[in-house]
This record gives structure tokens, C-alpha cells and sequence, in this order.
């Protein structure tokens, strides 16, 4: 039993490196990051948790917060009623407001303080950014019971064309032209993962992992597996960027 406890935080210990590495490659090759704070300059933008409630009409839990502007100790909410996290290049933030019927997203210019409405459904959030595409997931109803599960979508900011990508998701990641999805969950096992294009069509689906992310333009999976002593063992597989198996590590 000690052998399967070591062997665990041992596994999640090196899924949070990949996981941390992989932020400090997309911050060199795509300047948008999926989180609860970012900090421009002398001014902190976070996430700040106000409270649950359940939307009855959206049939949905939300976990709810208000985004808020903190400079030289003084608080400035923004907006209110929004999801956890936000995208954002640390020029602008693209954060979803939760309303009774349907969520919005909206564009947020930190520059001008103006917002821009992008789009309006029931239950979406954003999970990403390309620059040229938005990452948009519709939640479904394990989120916030059981891990984030969202079918995910890329929308085009330029047409405003929609395409959908995978169901039960709940990460997406993209490195130079090339869309990460790896499956939602709510402990450390093996989830699905897919490759796609940044236009939202997929190349291939690879090995569930435990972990999987981009690193000097190549695709590192992390797979766990349980052997008969009930420990968990892994190994890490790389991949080329359009899928192709390249080695174990």
C-alpha cells in the first residue's frame, strides 16, 4: 500500500511538471493562457468567488465569481456573475457572465475598458485561444460535481463559424497551429485526448494519459497504467505535431 501512495504522488507530482512546462512553452508561441489571474503591469486581474447557485432554467450549478481590477490595494469589479476562470493575452480577457437563461462571452479591452459581446448560449464558458479562434466548451451536467465536461467548439472570430471539436472535455491546449483536448476528470487517471487543427478538425485521437502537453514542437503523452501489485506505473510516449509516433522516453 506505501508502494501505491509513493507511486501516486509520484505521478502527479510529473503530471504538474508537464502540465507547468507546457504553460512556459504556449506563453513563448501563443500569448493567450486559461486561468483566474494575470498581471499587467502594476495592475492584478482575478477571479474572486462570490458564491454557488443553481440556474434553473440553464439546468446547470455554476460556481460563481465576479472578475475584479486590483491597483495600489484598491478592488474594481469589472463584472459580475462570470465562471472561474478567463483567456487572456494580458491585452484583452475573454470571460463568460452567467445569466438566467444563457451565458455571454464577452471581449474585454484592458487598454480601453470597453467590453464586446462575442456570443450568447446556454452553459458555454471559454476554454482557449488561437488568436484567430475561440475555444468554447458547453458544459454539461457533470461540471462542478464531478470534474469540468464541456462538448468543445472552435469559433472562428473573424465569420463567427462554429465547428465542434469533442464531447467531455475538460483542457485545451494550442501550440503553433495545433488544438490539444484532453477529457475531463476528477482524479489522476488516464483521459482521452485529441489532436486537432486550429480550425477545430481533428487530425487524430491519441492514447488516453494521464497528462499530455506541448514541448519544443513535439507532443509528450503521460500514461498511466496499475500492474499486479496495485502499483501505478507510467511511461511517456512523444509524438511528431501532426500525431505520429515517435518514441517512448
Amino acid at each position: 500500500m506505501r508502494k501505491f501512495i509513493v507511486s501516486f504522488f509520484m505521478v502527479l507530482s510529473m503530471a504538474l511538471l508537464w502540465n507547468g512546462r507546457n504553460l512556459e512553452v504556449n506563453a513563448a508561441s501563443n500569448p493567450y493562457v486559461h486561468r483566474d489571474s494575470i498581471t499587467v503591469g502594476k495592475v492584478k486581474y482575478e477571479t474572486k468567488y462570490i458564491k454557488d447557485k443553481k440556474y434553473k432554467k440553464q439546468d446547470m450549478n455554476y460556481s460563481i465569481y465576479n472578475l475584479i481590477q486590483r491597483k495600489n490595494g484598491k478592488e474594481k469589479i469589472i463584472e459580475k456573475n462570470i465562471i472561474g476562470k478567463f483567456v487572456s493575452d494580458k491585452k484583452v480577457i475573454y470571460y463568460s457572465k452567467i445569466e438566467s437563461k444563457k451565458n455571454v462571452i464577452y471581449k474585454y479591452n484592458l487598454k480601453t475598458k470597453k467590453k464586446r459581446k462575442i456570443l450568447s448560449e446556454s452553459k458555454i464558458d471559454v476554454f482557449q485561444c488561437s488568436g484567430k479562434y475561440l475555444y468554447i466548451g458547453k458544459l454539461n451536467n457533470g461540471y462542478n460535481d464531478i470534474g469540468t465536461y464541456a462538448d468543445i467548439y472552435s469559433y472562428k472570430l473573424k465569420d463567427k463559424k462554429k465547428t465542434h471539436m469533442a464531447k467531455d472535455i475538460g483542457v485545451v491546449k494550442y501550440y503553433k497551429g495545433c488544438v490539444l483536448l484532453l477529457g475531463g476528470k476528477s482524479d489522476v487517471s488516464n483521459s482521452a485526448v485529441y489532436l486537432c487543427k486550429e480550425n477545430g478538425k481533428k487530425i487524430k485521437r491519441l492514447p488516453s494519459s494521464l497528462e499530455t502537453g506541448f514541448k519544443t514542437k513535439k507532443i509528450y503523452c503521460t500514461i498511466g497504467k496499475i500492474d499486479k501489485n496495485y502499483e501505478l506505473m507510467y511511461k511517456v510516449v512523444r509524438y511528431s505535431m501532426n500525431g505520429k509516433k515517435e518514441k517512448t522516453v
